[in-house]
């Protein structure tokens, strides 16, 4: 964990240049892999102690450590991009008028998931081995990272935002804040 602290305080440091570089929907998902990554790279520690006399480098210990510290590096890395990225897509996701609402929904469904993370771990634990939990985790991982790639492109503009709506009654003014200011409903924005 150390490492990936490490390299993630490092990493910050270039993360909105990144982000601004390659855009929210793709830093997300850089991001996500390299979380999904690091899930990954705990199957060969789960699948050890079954597999101990074996030959392979796989169940080597040395090998084992270097990609425990190499994996937490790449997640390190990756967590500064998406943690960077999330704020700047949600940002412009929402207004002034609802950013609130958007970063709270956010925060909701990422405290869920250390509920449900924990669920699914007595769930699996129990019942089956270490390394069946790391494969599910995995795949949800995997299967999550990729669901980033589905995200659309956040509005923009206020004119963007009342085409959307269907509202044509609304007058812009020179910065569009009017725009804004009447259309707060997140229904509109979802749509």
């Amino acid at each position: 964990m150390a490492t990936l602290y490490l390299v993630f305080a490092f990493c910050s440091f270039f993360s909105t240049f990144l982000v601004n570089k390659l855009g929210a929907k793709a830093s997300l998902f850089i991001g996500g892999f390299c979380y999904s990554f690091w899930i990954l790279c705990f199957l060969p520690p789960a699948f050890y102690p079954d597999h101990k006399d074996s030959p392979s480098f796989i169940f080597n210990r040395t090998f084992i450590e270097a990609l425990s510290f190499f994996s937490a590096a790449v997640n390190g890395f990756g967590a500064g991009i998406l943690w960077v990225a999330q704020g700047k897509y949600v940002g412009e996701c929402a207004t002034d008028a609802n950013k609130g609402f958007f970063f709270g929904y956010f925060w909701a469904f990422f405290m869920a998931s250390q509920v449900l993370g924990n669920l699914i771990a007595a769930l699996i634990l129990g019942p089956l081995s270490q390394s069946t939990y790391y494969i599910v985790m995995t795949v949800a991982a995997f299967s999550g990272t990729t669901i980033f790639l589905l995200l659309r492109k956040p509005l923009r503009t206020a004119s963007d935002i009342i085409n959307l709506s269907g509202n044509s009654e609304i007058k812009l003014d020179k910065s569009g804040e009017d725009a804004e200011k009447h259309v707060m409903d997140t229904d509109s924005l979802i749509k």
